[in-house]
């Protein structure tokens, strides 16, 4: 059974949402930002290709890599919104049912690994800013809808949860700054595709995972392969390795160099 419905959006399975929970939290670069590798936006970028290569492989489940970002940053806030939740809950003195209640929901368990953070609404707000992205886009409205058919079935809200009177107390939030916006777009550093382009046959996957157009310049993809894998050795190995990749480069500029003063001289 392939993971597409009727509009060629993707279906999320249980099964589907706890790999890429489990990913991520193997991944710990993509939300710790205390890692010493956080900021590192190529491995960020890899990292969404690469998931969504081994998501179309294993489970036959294709989707885009911006909705594979947007539908953690779904997964993430509403995880943030019962930790919240729960947070007050014990504050006011509740009752074990209603905490227990609210660590109900089925992926809770799974996101224990996200640090704690008291609720701000500005940084949730921020978090889903992929979601507004391209909002008159027909294509993204149909995606959206689709996620928030399935969202009730994941979240099981039930009368008087949080999230249910949450919704209805909070006021109308105020359009959020383009800056603010592509600041979020940034830190996740998700390949932007042209969703309309894209046809809904597959076409042939390479073996393994091939680094897309984001660059114009022909030796970006290589020197970042390059990069990537002196980063994966042992931290004793890698001085050695730049030095002699520096010493390789520094001759042939000189032979460079060389042949450019033959040939003016010649001229």
């Amino acid at each position: 059974m392939t993971n597409v419905c009727d509009n060629s959006r993707p279906y999320w399975s249980d099964e589907v949402i706890i790999f890429v929970i489990t990913t991520i939290r193997n991944t710990p670069y993509m939300w710790d930002k205390t890692h010493k590798d956080y900021s590192i936006r190529y491995l960020k970028h890899n990292f969404w290709k690469n998931l969504r290569w081994t998501l179309e492989k294993r489970f036959k489940f294709r989707a885009y890599t911006n909705e594979l970002a947007r539908k953690w940053l779904n997964l993430a806030s509403y995880y943030r919104l019962q930790q919240k939740a729960i947070f007050d809950a014990k504050a006011r003195g509740a009752q074990p049912e209603e905490i227990k209640r609210l660590e109900g929901w089925k992926f809770f368990q799974q996101l224990k690994f996200l640090p704690f953070v008291v609720y701000d609404k500005n940084s949730v707000d921020a978090e889903n800013l992929y979601d507004s992205t391209h909002s008159d886009d027909s294509d993204n409205v149909s995606s959206r809808a689709l996620e928030e058919n399935q969202a009730v079935n994941e979240h099981k809200t039930e009368p008087g949860s949080p999230l249910e009177s949450s919704s209805e107390r909070t006021p109308k939030v105020q359009p959020i700054n383009k800056s603010s916006k592509q600041i979020a777009i940034e830190e996740l550093n998700v390949p932007m595709e042209n969703i309309e382009a894209e046809v809904e046959e597959t076409t042939p996957i390479a073996i393994e995972p091939v680094i897309d157009d984001t660059q114009s310049t022909p030796s970006f993809h290589y020197g970042m392969a390059i990069a990537q894998d002196v980063f994966e050795l042992d931290e004793n190995l890698k001085i050695d390795a730049k030095m002699e990749i520096m010493q390789v480069i520094v001759k042939y500029q000189k032979q460079q160099l060389h042949r450019t003063v033959m040939n003016l001289a010649g001229s």
